[in-house]
């Protein structure tokens, strides 16, 4: 069964993880229905519960990856996923923003990890990348849109090719929460 992958919104986001993936080798094979990006948590949510009443197999594992300031508290994250699941146990993985959810839909069971990108005031995946930036060439840039986009441009990089040139570690320690929901699915 693959891993089903459903994300907030942008198309960095969606970018980002796939080349984060490859970057940390991720082995299994991916689903990522081609929906429209929702933007804030509740519709990913709600997408993740259509896409199970869809489906014929009784078994999923689906990685949802969102921006943080999606995410107000762990309560409100669990509240959530009760308005449209039978939530079985949730736990907090790593010291980030990243959770396992063992969730069941009618007859249907399902492992939802949820990975928030973001890591302090900003909460948005242009601070993963400001810290990736500063892992790896050691320069501080502001984690915004802006400053991100020029600094690429001066080094006539993509997103992608950052993450792609980056040694391992410095992944790692930069996308924190999603290595560790991958070292999870890896295992």
């Amino acid at each position: 069964m693959p891993l089903i992958l459903l994300f907030g919104n942008g198309h960095r986001d969606r970018r980002i993880t796939k080349a984060v993936l490859r970057k940390l080798r991720f082995r299994e094979e991916l689903y990522e229905p081609q929906i429209p990006a929702p933007g804030s948590l509740r519709a990913v949510v709600e997408q993740a519960s259509l896409l199970l009443d869809k489906s014929e197999a009784l078994e999923h594992t689906m990685l949802i990856v969102i921006d943080r300031e999606h995410i107000a508290c762990e309560e409100a994250l669990t509240k959530l996923f009760r308005e449209y699941f039978s939530l079985l146990k949730m736990e907090q993985l790593c010291e980030g923003y990243s959770w396992r959810l063992e969730c069941r839909r009618g007859p249907r069971h399902t492992i939802i990890y949820v990975v928030a990108m973001g890591l302090s005031r900003r909460k948005c995946i242009e601070e993963n990348l400001a810290k990736l930036i500063e892992l790896t060439y050691g320069e501080s840039i502001e984690a915004d849109k802006r400053s991100l986009r020029e600094w690429l441009r001066r080094r006539e990089l993509s997103d992608m090719e950052l993450v792609e040139k980056a040694p391992i570690k410095a992944v790692r320690e930069a996308f924190k929460s999603l290595a560790c929901v991958l070292d999870e699915l890896n295992i």
